[in-house]
């Protein structure tokens, strides 16, 4: 046998190495409506991933109440948001790095109680993280019907 045959004989049978979940990473100005510019993307990401129209409905929705109701109001104008979509069978993540921190979701009426009630029935966890640059937030949507939300208030 020649080396050729057998380094493809070897190539054939080496086992597979775990796949890479692919992501996407985007950097948005704090400008107003900002999060359409997030909705579009995370709506080709989720295209190209093969996500069900209605998982991708609920995140856009889920995605515009966060950016207008949390995170426009609070941070600072010249700032920008870094966002990271992550595909993989079982979960869609989206990444939020916002640059500042003690990130609060509003309480004061009815109607943010309203919206963050919405957020929270539309995915299936939120994480916030205080980072060195400000705080990271982590929407987690099941892709996967059989897995029950671990979401806890």
């Amino acid at each position: 046998m020649s080396s050729i045959e057998e380094a493809f004989i070897k190539e054939c049978y080496k086992r597979p190495e775990a796949a890479e979940i692919p992501s996407y990473e985007i950097i948005i100005p704090s400008v107003p409506r900002a999060e359409l510019i997030a909705v579009k993307a995370l709506e080709q990401i989720a295209k190209n991933q093969n996500v069900p129209n209605a998982v991708t409905a609920q995140l856009q929705t889920a995605l515009i109440h966060l950016f207008t109701d949390v995170i426009t109001q609070k941070g600072p104008a010249h700032e920008n948001f870094h966002l990271r979509f992550e595909c993989s069978e079982d979960t869609f993540k989206i990444e939020i790095k916002i640059p500042f921190g003690e990130l609060v979701f509003p309480v004061s009426t009815k109607e943010a109680i309203s919206d963050n009630q919405l957020i929270k029935s539309l995915i299936d966890d939120i994480k916030l993280e205080r980072i060195k640059s400000g705080t990271k937030i982590i929407l987690i949507k099941n892709l996967k019907p059989q897995e029950a939300s671990n979401f806890t208030d």
